[in-house]
């Protein structure tokens, strides 16, 4: 368009939710500009989304807002809470809590499986504070900025971007390099894409009511997540807030009985919290009504040429067992750390292929898990459920992911280390053990539906590795470490470069840096026994001992390993990085 302002940026990120500003945050941590636009006037004002799961909360550490996230004030309040219940009321009878062999609780310790842990924070908290280190590291948020229209480039390099600020009305141009779309499960971008979903789809309506009431004498002693509510007068959800005036209450709708949100007029919400709290007098202030559609639908591809899909865009599944957000959080991370490296020429094009290949069968696997999980709700009134016959347990969705792309070797071409039970592990119970299983013919047919990285041969095969123990693929295994005095963990050594564990003996350590330098790299070597020494003697178990090596990835998954040493290590680590980050040799170009 002629005569407007036209502007210049890697990335556009267009939504300023969680994942969209996830996306922001991260790409600048790793050194990316970006410009993030949302229609928006400021983030949601609207608690709902609150479960970050630990492995979330180890990428939060890596972005250095742990420590935040923990100290909000959701997050503290909420702190002690745990189990899920069901009730006739808050005030009156409960019928129990939920006893489900997959179903992890907040406060059971994960020390055997990483140094973080869950933190209960309300998406109207945690926003802000993700947003605060998106501009602190660098990154330029818009909010009452929408995006009218968008075309690929003239000559193909990016994508045009036309812009409306509210404030001003102006509209201005924006060209960028990569658009990244976490507009949401309406996504306009995704559908101008005319990319498809495919799923289990809708499962039902609700209205997210927010209000204000004191329900602390109600509630008494107990601290729980949620608890569903089931009497004569409504079947919902209760949520604490702060557990004394703050609180939600999830109430369904249904449309093809004709029903709307506009069914629930400010008096009928208070009617019904008065109804769910069993407190026919109380004094209850509607905040706001937000109605939100559960389904179960990923999108059927995540790329389309130089635009990427994150978060709600890509996938939407029911809030049960919290996968939604931590999900759309970790494609937001798996994305930056390989947009900045081909924007930076560390990279060929080729590593952006991995996002789909890597993110879209973990997406289809966890939609599933969150929609079985749904499905199971009704086992906690002692009713027959067949939805737990497929239900993986919450540590192997959260850590055991298995990524199968060109930016992991092999996993077959190297020998595995054993990694011994320990006594954390031998006596958990079964609602904290990791237990090794395949997927289930529920989970598989559904991913065969979708098509994707699972269709055809790969359609049996299981996005859950059996556990945690360095293989290519998956998530680098914590352990307990000391560094320059320091006990950490080995998953604080991930999550900014290309990181490389070693042997106390072997080659690997000196190969690692003449190849880093002629690739332009930055990867830190940290020598078991040399910068790093294993008190609990677990680091070796499960990264190997002398003459092995293990590369990890900036997002902390191992991309390769070599349990033994090398006659030639500097052209194995080079061969390796060069076919990992789609970086052949010139022609005539020398070691």
């Amino acid at each position: 368009m002629l005569g407007l302002r036209k502007e210049k940026t890697p990335v556009l990120v267009v939504g300023g939710g969680v994942a969209g500003i996830s996306t922001a945050a991260f790409l600048a941590a790793y050194g990316l500009a970006s410009v993030l636009i949302e229609r928006r006037p400021g983030t949601s004002t609207h608690p709902r989304a609150r479960g970050v799961n630990a492995r979330t909360m180890e990428l939060l550490a890596a972005l250095g807002v742990d420590d935040r996230v923990r100290a909000a004030d959701s997050a503290r309040a909420l702190a002690a809470n745990s189990g899920i219940r069901a009730m006739e009321t808050l005030a009156g009878q409960e019928y129990g809590e939920m006893h489900a062999p997959y179903f992890v609780d907040p406060l059971v310790s994960l020390e055997h499986i990483s140094p973080a842990g869950w933190c209960l924070c309300d998406q109207d908290e945690l926003e802000p504070i993700l947003l605060e280190r998106a501009v602190e590291l660098g990154a330029d948020a818009r909010f009452g900025t929408a995006l009218e229209h968008w075309t690929p480039s003239q000559d193909g390099d990016g994508v045009r971007a036309v812009v409306r600020e509210a404030a001003t009305d102006e509209v201005y141009e924006i060209e960028a390099d990569y658009l990244v779309a976490a507009d949401g499960g309406g996504s306009r971008v995704r559908q101008a894409l005319g990319i498809g979903r495919t799923g289990a789809g809708t499962l039902a309506h609700y209205l997210n009511i927010h209000f204000h009431a004191d329900l602390r004498e109600a509630l008494g002693e107990r601290r729980f997540i949620l608890s569903y509510v089931v009497n004569s007068h409504l079947m919902g959800a209760l949520v604490p807030v702060d557990n004394a005036v703050n609180w939600l209450l999830h109430v369904m709708y249904d449309p093809e009985s004709g029903q709307s949100p506009d069914d629930f007029p400010e008096e009928r919400c208070a009617e019904l919290v008065r109804a769910a709290a069993g407190l026919p007098g109380l004094d209850v202030k509607i905040k706001s009504v937000l109605p939100w559609e559960a389904a179960g639908l990923t999108a059927d591809s995540y790329r389309r040429d130089r635009v990427f899909l994150v978060g709600d865009a890509a996938h939407v599944m029911p809030p049960s067992g919290a996968l939604g957000s931590n999900t759309g959080i970790q494609d937001a991370q798996n994305l930056a750390w390989k947009l900045a490296m081909v924007a930076r020429g560390q990279a060929g094009p080729g590593l952006l292929d991995s996002y789909e290949a890597e993110r879209r069968p973990v997406a289809v696997a966890t939609v599933e898990q969150a929609v079985l999980r749904s499905k199971d709700r009704p086992a906690m009134m002692g009713e027959e459920s067949e939805a737990a016959e497929g239900i993986e347990p919450d540590h192997t969705v959260h850590f055991r992911q298995l990524y199968r792309s060109s930016a992991v070797s092999d996993a077959t071409a190297v020998t595995q280390p054993h990694q011994p039970a320990t006594a954390s592990t031998a006596t958990a119970s079964t609602a904290t053990a990791i237990t090794a299983t395949a997927i289930t013919a529920t989970a598989g047919a559904a991913a065969g539906r979708v098509g994707g990285a699972f269709a055809g041969a790969e359609e049996h095969r299981s996005p859950w590795a059996e556990d945690c123990d360095g293989r290519p693929g998956t998530r680098a295994p914590h352990a307990r470490v000391s560094l320059a005095g320091r006990r950490i963990s080995t998953i604080d050594l991930f999550g900014r470069s290309w990181t490389m564990v070693t042997g106390s003996a072997g080659p690997w350590a000196p190969a690692m840096a003449p190849v880093a330098a002629r690739l332009g790299l930055e990867v830190p070597v940290y020598r078991l026994g040399v910068e790093l020494t294993d008190p609990d003697d677990r680091c070796a178990a499960v990264y190997g001992g002398a003459g092995t090596a293990t590369l990890v990835r900036p997002d902390g998954f191992v991309a390769w390993r070599s349990d033994r040493p090398s006659p030639d290590p500097e052209a194995a680590l080079e061969t390796a990085l060069r076919a990992l980050l789609d970086r052949p040799r010139a022609a005539g170009e020398r070691r």
